[in-house]
């Protein structure tokens, strides 16, 4: 792996996890003869890999299970986080199920920003199909133009990732009240990177001197902090990142991000926010092929793959008959911490070899590529749209976006799997 590849991954901002999965799995038996490698996706701390244990409602527990400690209580009700401390896992479950006080057990699956798109060629002027000062992306989907009806003033995106820069110029005025589920003593402060990222492209003010506006700039930006300094958490810390945002007024949630699999904490926090009147959208992954990920496979989310500034998808993007749309991934110029994080440290130890791959960073904006920054797009269009129509349904919504998607070259039908209903155009769907 080189040096630009293994920044990209500690910027995590290339796009979701690739996943495996197809619904919401039997978590009775979801360890069981499952492989090293799958088991090795849980999410451990110390050597202690952890449980997603729900208890039934109103029933005091009246069996112990050996070699599990109770991390902590979730804001999901009757969820706890329990540490395997012996590491068997299967044993503990088996435990579980056979404790009546239990509703389900399963895996907390570890979510990371992983390794995806090749960063090189992504600097506008490495390549030479790369036209687009600024930001092309509400350009080429008629974000810009959208402007004119509406901003998505009233709406609220929540940016379920690792935090975002608080003080930054950019965004800063465009901030409600976060929350921080990996640590509760913590903040939503982006200390990674991605979240400010992403936040950009959803909803930043227009700053013509950087080149860049968020696709819905009345929008205001909601920081939830579910991943770490490096990238990466927990299923239970996204789910109950999803439900909080949900129950404190958010109207479109951001998920660039994923897991190894479905399961039912994740599952039943996408339901809860789409049954609220929340419009959830989320990356279809990076690793170029067919396989799921979650929480874009669930059923109502708007999954989104990745365009580049020819208007096809891009190569890394995943496909799959759980595509909704297509949003521009492919060098896209946003907001970047003012602060220093350790994915700066990094690339200026390593600048020159950086940016002859086409990578640049700086601690105010960078230009990255992935379904990452497609998802965001499509996230900040779902503002306008509820901005424009204020009593539709997510799925109405949905069906909106994917109405007004344009039907690309690259498309070979109506529908497409590497392209789902197509592009996005935000004066269609509006």
């Amino acid at each position: 792996m080189n040096r630009p590849t293994r920044l990209a991954i500690a910027l995590g901002l290339l796009s979701t996890l690739s996943l495996v999965g197809c619904g919401v799995p039997n978590t009775q038996t979801a360890l069981r003869g499952t492989s090293a490698a799958a088991l090795s996706q849980v999410y451990s701390v110390g050597g202690q890999p952890q449980l997603i244990v729900k208890r039934r409602m109103g029933i005091q527990a009246v069996s112990s299970v050996k070699n599990l400690r109770r991390v902590r209580a979730t804001a999901i009700a009757g969820v706890e986080v329990d540490a395997v401390t012996d590491g068997n896992l299967q044993a503990a479950m088996a435990a579980l199920q056979a404790d009546p006080t239990v509703e389900y057990v399963e895996p907390n699956y570890r979510m990371t920003l992983p390794e995806g798109a090749d960063m090189r060629s992504n600097l506008p002027g490495a390549d030479a199909n790369v036209n687009f000062p600024g930001a092309y992306g509400p350009k080429v989907t008629q974000g810009i133009q959208a402007h004119a009806k509406t901003t998505g003033q009233g709406q609220v995106i929540a940016i379920v990732d690792t935090g975002v820069d608080l003080k930054h110029p950019d965004l800063a005025k465009r901030l409600v009240a976060g929350t921080n589920t990996v640590d509760a003593r913590g903040s939503a402060h982006d200390d990674q990177g991605h979240g400010t990222n992403v936040a950009g492209i959803a909803a930043a003010d227009n700053n013509p001197q950087a080149g860049i506006v968020g696709m819905a700039p009345g929008a205001k930006i909601m920081p939830i902090k579910v991943l770490g300094a490096d990238g990466s958490g927990s299923d239970a810390s996204v789910a109950e990142g999803i439900r909080w945002a949900t129950d404190h007024g958010a109207t479109v949630i951001n998920l660039s991000l994923g897991g190894p699999s479905a399961s039912q904490t994740g599952a039943d926090a996408v339901k809860y926010a789409l049954s609220k009147g929340v419009v959830v959208v989320a990356a279809m992954g990076n690793n170029g092929t067919g396989q799921k990920s979650y929480p874009a496979a669930y059923p109502g989310v708007l999954s989104v793959g990745a365009t580049d500034v020819n208007d096809q998808v891009t190569s890394f993007s995943q496909y799959g008959n759980w595509i909704s749309v297509t949003a521009p991934g492919y060098s896209i110029l946003s907001t970047f911490p003012t602060h220093r994080v350790a994915s700066n440290d990094e690339y200026e130890a390593n600048k020159a070899a950086y940016e002859r791959n086409g990578m640049k960073l700086t601690q105010s904006y960078a230009y990255v590529t992935g379904t990452s920054q497609a998802t965001p797009h499509v996230a900040g269009l779902a503002a306008l749209v509820r901005a424009a129509n204020p009593g539709l349904t997510p799925a109405q919504v949905k069906s909106k976006i994917e109405a007004g998607a344009v039907k690309t070259k690259g498309m070979t039908a109506a529908f497409d799997t590497h392209y789902g209903h197509g592009r996005i155009d935000a004066l269609k769907a509006l």
